[in-house]
This record gives C-alpha cells, sequence and structure tokens, in this order.
C-alpha cells in the first residue's frame, strides 16, 4: 500500500521501528554506563584492594596504594605504571620469555621489576636503586632482550659490527653471574649472550663475539682492553647496562666507563628534542645507593631518566639471610666456597 506521499507503508514501519531499536539500545548502554558508575563508586567496590581488582578497573588511588604496599618511588616524569604480575604482561614480553619466566619458576615480579620493565619497554633510560638480591637483573634482561628482538637478526655480514647490547659490572665474578642467568633467557629466544673475563684470551673471544653475539658481558677495564686492541667493536651497540654503578664509582672506573660509552654509536647527551628512534642509545642503570655523584652520572648518561627507588637505599631486605664464613686464604675451602657463591 502507498500512501498519499506516494512512501510506502512498510518502509515507513521498518524506518520507525529500526529508529525504535536504536533508543532502546542507546537507552540501554547508559543505564548499564550508569549502572557500573554506581558500582565503581559505592563504598564496598572502592574499598576493595587494588590486588582484588582487574587492571582496567585500577583507579589512580590504587596505583597509589600499589607503589606504597611495595615502597617504589619515581622521580621524573614517567608515563608506565608498575607490572602487577607476569599474567599481565603479554603485551609487554615475548610468549617465550613468558613460559621461561614460568618455567624457572618465578612466580611473580619483584618490585624493581614491576617497575622498571614497564619503563624499559616505554624505551625510557631508568636508574633503579634497590637492595642487593631484589631482582635487578632479570629487571633489566628482559627489556634488554625485548630491544634486541626488535633488531635484525645477527648474521655473517652484520656480526663484524658487534654486539647489540652491553652489560658493565664491577667484578668479573658477577659478570659471570649475570651471564649465568642471561644464558636461561636468551637461549629461549635463540640468542647468545657472552662474558669477557679473564681465563680466556682476548683474541679467542673476539673470535667468538664475530660468530655473532647479542650481548657481551664484562668489567669496565677488560671492556675497554678489548676495544683498545680491535677484539670488540660496539658499532651497532644501542642499549647499555651498568650495574651495581655504586661500586663501578668506587673502584675508580668512571673514565674507563666514559671511554666505553664513547665508542657506541648513539649518545645520550644530544638535545631532547631530536626524533628518531634509533638517535638515542638506551641506558639502564643499577645501584643499591644513590649517593650524589652516582645521581650525577647517571643524569649525564641518560637523557631524561627515571629515576626508580624500592625501599631504603642500602638496607638490606628482610628476605635475604645473610651468613658469614671465615676460611684460610687459598684454601680448598676458600675455592670451594667462591664456587657455591657463583652457583647461587
Amino acid at each position: 500500500p502507498i500512501d498519499r506521499g506516494g512512501m510506502d507503508y512498510n518502509h515507513q514501519k521498518r524506518v520507525r521501528l529500526e529508529r525504535l531499536r536504536q533508543m532502546r539500545a542507546l537507552t540501554e548502554k547508559q543505564a548499564n554506563v550508569s549502572l557500573l558508575s554506581a558500582i565503581r563508586s559505592s563504598p564496598s567496590y572502592t574499598s576493595r584492594h587494588w590486588s582484588e581488582k582487574r587492571i582496567e578497573d585500577m583507579t589512580e588511588r590504587d596505583w597509589r596504594v600499589l607503589k606504597e604496599d611495595y615502597r617504589i618511588t619515581y622521580k621524573g616524569i614517567w608515563n608506565s605504571e608498575p607490572l602487577r604480575a607476569w599474567d599481565e604482561s603479554s603485551e609487554l614480553l615475548s610468549q617465550p620469555l613468558l613460559g621461561k619466566i614460568a618455567q624457572v619458576g618465578y612466580e611473580r615480579p619483584t618490585p624493581i621489576q614491576m617497575a622498571t620493565i614497564p619503563l624499559g619497554m616505554a624505551r625510557r633510560d631508568v636508574m633503579g636503586v634497590a637492595a642487593t638480591g631484589s631482582g635487578k637483573t632479570l629487571a633489566f634482561l628482559l627489556p634488554l632482550i625485548m630491544h634486541i628482538q626488535h633488531l635484525p637478526k645477527l648474521n655473517i655480514l652484520n656480526a663484524d659490527d658487534g654486539p647489540y647490547a652491553l652489560i658493565l659490572a664491577p667484578t668479573k665474578e658477577l659478570a659471570m653471574q649475570i651471564e649465568e642467568e642471561a644464558k636461561r633467557f636468551f637461549s629461549a629466544v635463540n640468542m647468545k649472550v657472552l662474558s669477557v673475563v679473564g681465563g680466556m684470551g682476548m683474541e679467542e673471544q673476539g673470535n667468538l663475539i664475530r660468530t655473532g653475539i647479542e650481548c657481551v658481558i664484562g668489567t669496565p677495564g677488560r671492556i675497554k682492553d678489548m676495544l683498545d686492541s680491535r677484539h670488540l667493536v660496539l658499532n651497532q651497540c644501542t642499549f647499555v647496562v651498568m650495574d651495581e654503578a655504586d661500586r663501578m664509582i668506587e673502584m675508580g672506573t668512571q673514565d674507563q666507563i666514559d671511554d666505553v660509552l664513547h665508542r657506541m654509536p648513539h649518545s645520550n647527551r644530544r638535545k631532547a628534542n631530536v626524533t628518531g628512534e634509533m638517535m638515542y642509545r638506551k641506558t639502564y642503570m643499577f645501584s643499591a645507593t644513590m649517593p650524589r655523584d652516582i645521581e650525577r652520572l647517571a643524569r649525564s648518561l641518560m637523557r631524561t631518566p627515571v629515576m626508580v627507588q624500592v625501599g631504603v637505599p642500602g638496607q638490606i631486605p628482610k628476605d635475604i639471610e645473610q651468613e658469614v664464613i671465615v676460611v684460610k686464604q687459598d684454601s680448598k675451602e676458600e675455592g670451594d666456597h667462591q664456587h657455591r657463591l657463583l652457583r647461587l
């Protein structure tokens, strides 16, 4: 049937029904939004602890309480909230890394890992202050590995340009300890890591690096010697970590550190408004304390760094047990105890 205006009555009916359906859907959506808002503002909801909420339900107050619970403080400009749990990090970390984390039995991230991993994934320079035994090694290894995964695979054409990442440590014992932990996670993504310490000649270590080593670990002195002898080059190194920076400064290695960093193709001393993804290197620095000379060093070597502090600087966590063992120098017991410490 046709009305006087020449329009089909059935078509008019369909148009009215569609408009009615849209109005009902809009009304229902508004009602749901109002209900959700009322629920979230209710005392029973707001009084819930942050650990009982989904991450999308976290409020500013929840994030503030979380940081207070774990004694996490930030200094500088940051836009990344802490990582609450490993199963909430799928957008930050690759599945092979998450699988390895589960395999080695790391049930939840430590406070320093919670705070620094999201910052690293956001391409920020990070200065982390936390006590020994707080999980600092994994806090810089995971962002380092993810950084390398976005770079071209090392092959016969580019391996001669050196590693993509460098980790500086105050002693060869710590370098070996970092290497042992790093190998777990590098193997999960088919990458290689090598500590260049005494016990193997520099020429032999240089030959290994030229086969394709994504990350090199060593003391500032050893790394400088290898650079001076041309057994190591840093032509494509864009990620550097300084672990236990306070100890390295106390040992008088700042000049060696500066020399090593000047051999890298990318500097963080340029103006902050220069654009370009690979214009700056990414720098991580960790320390158990934060004296003024360490803070000055961090600001001179980093680009708009975020300072992250967990707990009280220099204070040993309550869950770490300290034991003193007295042994005679050059005795068999001394060697046995050193071997045990390296395995911890």
